[in-house]
């Protein structure tokens, strides 16, 4: 497989995706009130209780995954289902329509900075994380599925 700008050449046999589901030392978008980063290492002892994490679009269940905390952040693969649904997620991907990742969780520990005219949160560890999912608009731009 060969990506460039998020637009990959698959065969309809790889129904295999990976990516960055939560990048570590970035800014989200605003959230609201606030902002939000990751640190290095927050998600290593939630990945440890070996959750029941599932895999979705747009946070509604789809597939099965493995995921990993490495230096970039909560990095994943997934095998994509083979129907009819897994194969339009191939399609939309590869044509770069779908494109970026997100992730529901419950805040373990976390502290709050003033940044200017705005607070930052950041996020120390996670107490729960309960799925990745393939979405439009993510909180974090540096998400990534290919």
């Amino acid at each position: 497989m060969n990506c460039r700008s998020n637009i990959c050449d698959f065969t309809v046999e790889d129904y295999k995706i990976s990516g960055i589901a939560a990048p570590y030392n970035k800014l989200s978008k605003d959230l609201g009130s606030y902002r939000e980063v990751i640190a290095p290492g927050a998600f290593e002892s939630v990945l440890a209780s070996n959750p029941n994490v599932i895999a979705c679009i747009d946070h509604s269940r789809e597939s099965d995954k493995v995921l990993g905390s490495t230096d970039a952040g909560l990095e994943f693969s997934l095998n994509v289902a083979k129907t009819t649904t897994g194969t339009d997620i191939i399609e939309l991907i590869k044509r770069g329509d779908l494109n970026k990742m997100s992730f529901a969780f419950s805040v373990g520990d976390e502290t709050w900075m003033p940044y200017g005219n705005e607070m930052i949160r950041t996020i120390h560890s996670f107490k729960d994380l309960t799925d990745i999912s393939i979405v439009v608009n993510p909180a974090y731009e540096d998400t990534n599925v290919a």
